[in-house]
This record gives structure tokens, C-alpha cells and sequence, in this order.
């Protein structure tokens, strides 16, 4: 710099310039990752809230079921997760909506057999029909998979 001039010269900013780019550059694929986790994070909040919801509701049951009975459902749909009410025991190709939330977009939920989870019936026990043992699940988004070992649902 000349003496007595103030501020930066062109070829400093430039130096300034490149390395934020080149530090930009090195973080992209971490940030991927990060969004990525995000949303499954979210997904599984939302998953979690609505099997909540769902044995709560079947729990009361406000359908006088037998234990062995289907008495709510809980999908995965369209972007969404929903919990139903069946119209009466085992009847449940549509029902009352007990609870709704949108979900993001991308993220899949899988057992840990790899087939897709789309549908869980809960009996008035509160228990997944059909489930003998507890549930255990995936979430992928992408080409990342999150295996986190406590994805269960009891």
C-alpha cells in the first residue's frame, strides 16, 4: 500500500475472496449431510408424536374392541402422517381423523427387513397388530440412512 492511503488493495480482497470460496467449498458436503439428518430428525419427531397419538386414542377405546380388535391407524401418506379412527372394530378403510401432520419431503421409513412402512393398526391395547416384538425402523433420505439403534417403537 502506498504510505498515507487507507483501506484494502484489489489483489487483498481478492486473496480474501478465494479463500472463503475455497472454505465454502470444502463445507458443502457436510452441509448435505446436515440437511439430511435434519429432516429425518424432524421425520422421526413427527413419527414418534403420532404413534403417541394413535395408542393414546386406542387405549381409551372408544369403540368398545375387543383386545384382539383393530381400532386405529396410523398412515404414511402424500407427505403427511395421519391417525384415524376406524368407523367401528376392523373397519378401517376410513374413519374419524384423530391427528395430522405434514412431513418432509424425501425421507422414507422402512423396517429393518427393508420393506416401506406405509400403514400400523393399533388393537385397544395400544399394541401394533401384528407385531409380536417391538418395531424396529430406518429412516433414509437421499443416499443417506440412519440405522440409529434406538428406532423403536415398544
Amino acid at each position: 500500500m502506498v504510505k498515507g492511503s487507507e483501506g484494502f488493495s484489489l489483489i487483498e480482497l481478492m486473496v480474501v475472496v478465494a479463500m472463503i470460496g475455497i472454505l465454502a467449498a470444502a463445507a458443502s458436503p457436510y452441509t448435505s449431510a446436515w440437511s439430511h439428518q435434519a429432516a429425518i430428525d424432524q421425520f422421526d419427531a413427527k413419527f414418534r408424536l403420532g404413534v403417541s397419538r394413535a395408542v393414546s386414542d386406542a387405549l381409551r377405546n372408544p369403540l368398545g374392541a375387543d383386545p384382539s380388535d383393530v381400532v386405529n391407524t396410523l398412515a404414511v401418506e402424500n407427505g403427511r402422517i395421519v391417525v384415524f379412527r376406524c368407523q367401528s372394530p376392523n373397519n378401517c378403510t376410513s374413519g374419524t381423523e384423530l391427528w395430522l401432520s405434514a412431513i418432509p419431503k424425501g425421507v422414507t421409513l422402512t423396517s429393518k427387513t427393508g420393506a416401506p412402512i406405509t400403514e400400523l393398526r393399533f388393537n385397544s391395547l395400544g399394541n401394533i397388530r401384528g407385531m409380536d416384538e417391538p418395531l424396529s425402523y430406518s429412516l433414509s433420505k437421499g443416499d443417506y440412512t440412519d440405522d440409529h439403534p434406538g428406532r423403536t417403537l415398544h
